[in-house]
């Protein structure tokens, strides 16, 4: 079935993580903020460093965001409970290989997170990459 919803606002925050470096309420602050300014925000499953339920917590739309690269019993279990979680939509990236983003980026971040504020690194661990 396909379900036509109306927004707000045409901006839809991209998927991303690691928002701990700016704000200790990390991707929480972000589905806030996105729910203040009546945007959309999309929740990274893969890599966010704050537990999904506590972002659903937040009352604004969102988005579910994942990787083709994601084994697919798992992608058909988040996928499968996407609707159920209160996403509206899923935003698949399908040319972002997982292994580029721990090989590659994630350095970058654990590097940039040396100069930040100690207690802003306790989030930094990702809760679906257990």
């Amino acid at each position: 079935m396909i379900l036509l919803s109306i927004y707000e606002s045409p901006i839809i925050i991209a998927p991303s993580t690691f928002h701990c470096l700016a704000h200790i309420d990390g991707e929480v602050a972000t589905a806030r903020g996105a729910t203040e300014a009546e945007c959309i925000y999309t929740y990274n499953w893969m890599y966010s460093t704050m537990p999904e339920e506590k972002v659903l917590q937040t009352t604004g739309p969102k988005f579910l965001h994942v990787y083709l690269t994601t084994p697919i019993e798992i992608l058909e279990k988040i996928v499968s409970q996407a609707e159920n979680n209160g996403y509206r939509s899923i935003v698949i990236t399908c040319d972002h290989p997982t292994d580029r983003v721990r090989d590659n980026v994630l350095p970058l971040f654990e590097e940039a997170s040396k100069a930040i504020d100690l207690e802003l690194t306790k989030c930094m661990p990702m809760p679906n990459m257990n």
